[in-house]
């Protein structure tokens, strides 16, 4: 794991997708989905889709770290919580801290590139992961989703999982 080959293993996944015919898949209409670390991952790619060898219907991040310099400075987690676990995961993801190279992370910031034309950017209003503010970048279509939690999406039965299926299925 860990940056760049974590992001390389999601743009060879994509890029493989173009064989999904040989196994009687149809990659017509394909849609990257990523939630929390894997929103950030997800959004990352849909940056570079003009160099990708299939073609994105759309980019979807769930609670996703879109921000990247903003979450590794923000200053509001608690001590020992659960925000805090999270910015020194994005540490040992990226190898170092933001105060010693401050450029990677702007290099694997989204928010500084052109996002994919059809990215949607889901926050929940309760996440306590993830700040809903990591969903305000120009040219994502953020989604809201009031009583939501970080997980909620990945759960059937939940307003922020109906929301998602609403988006994907439309």
């Amino acid at each position: 794991g860990g940056w760049p080959g974590t992001y390389d293993d999601v743009v060879s996944s994509v890029n493989f997708s173009k064989n999904l015919s040989e196994y009687g898949v149809t990659s017509d209409n394909i849609s990257l989905v990523g939630h929390s670390a894997g929103g950030h991952l997800v959004t990352l790619v849909g940056t570079e889709h003009n160099a990708l060898e299939v073609s994105l219907d759309r980019v979807v991040s769930l609670a996703g770290i879109n921000k990247v310099r903003d979450y590794a400075e923000d200053t509001s987690a608690v001590t020992g919580g659960i925000m805090e676990l999270c910015q020194n995961l994005l540490t040992d993801f990226v190898g170092v801290s933001i105060e010693e190279d401050a450029q990677i992370y702007d290099t694997i910031d989204p928010s500084n590139k052109e996002l994919h034309p059809n990215t949607f950017l889901f926050v929940a209003e309760l996440d306590e992961v993830v700040p809903v503010t990591q969903g305000d970048i120009t040219g994502a279509q953020k989604i809201f989703v009031k009583g939501a939690g970080h997980s909620d999406f990945a759960h059937p039965g939940t307003p922020a999982f109906a929301r998602l299926a609403d988006v994907l299925l439309d």
